[in-house]
């Protein structure tokens, strides 16, 4: 990914989102695990920020187009997909004390958060006369869609086109041996909180590191 540096904010644009733009970082003293995300010329934006993570003296580093910045044994990353979609880890190398993992979230008013339900539920709720196994022939949801968020500007056509600002797809904790466990997210519209609930089950069996991503 094509990257410049503005005092501790790494700056990325992605062309393949139209006018989206990302910072990874922050104009500030230093580093903190920080993605802010804006389009239409800053009109419409979302920034994420793990604040448990917190930083003291430590030192991101960027290298083979990753940014990433280690906390004791846990380690945050960012890096840009081939899709040119922004993708972020947090990796346990030891199992953590919590499985509850939220995600602050930041945003102004007019950016609509909508749930991605079952394509069972969305049949129910807009089966639109077609039976089940209709609606099953007629559509199609990925795995990475199910209990995922569309994110949608309360404005549209002309530049806005339908409006879409982004999707924060569901997420999934994959352990060393390459085991799996999907991860159910929450958005808390009084905390302003994307929360990433692990099944504890999975922390206790998994073999570590564990990282905590977006499913592909």
């Amino acid at each position: 990914m094509t990257i410049s540096i503005d005092k501790n904010e790494y700056k990325v644009s992605l062309s393949g989102h139209g006018t989206a733009d990302v910072g990874i970082g922050g104009t500030t003293e230093k580093f903190v695990p920080n993605i802010n995300i804006s389009s239409w010329n800053d009109e419409c934006w979302l920034n994420i920020n793990p604040k448990w993570l917190v930083i003291s003296d430590q030192i991101e580093s960027f290298v083979d187009d990753k940014i990433s910045i280690a906390v004791g044994d846990i380690e945050w990353k960012v890096l840009q997909s081939k899709d040119e979609s922004i993708e972020m880890f947090i990796i346990f190398k030891s199992k953590p004390a919590t499985n509850i993992f939220p995600l602050d979230v930041d945003f102004p008013e007019g950016l609509q958060w909508r749930y991605q339900g079952s394509l069972y539920e969305d049949w129910l709720a807009n089966s639109v006369g077609l039976t089940w196994e209709e609606y099953q022939e007629a559509c199609y949801r990925p795995d990475r869609v199910v209990g995922s968020y569309a994110l949608y500007w309360n404005k549209k056509h002309n530049k806005y086109k339908t409006g879409k600002f982004g999707h924060m797809y569901a997420w999934e904790a994959i352990d060393n041996r390459g085991e799996k466990s999907k991860i159910p997210l929450e958005y808390s519209p009084v905390k302003k909180q994307l929360i990433l609930n692990v099944d504890q089950k999975f922390l206790n069996t998994a073999k570590y590191p564990v990282t905590l991503t977006g499913m592909k």
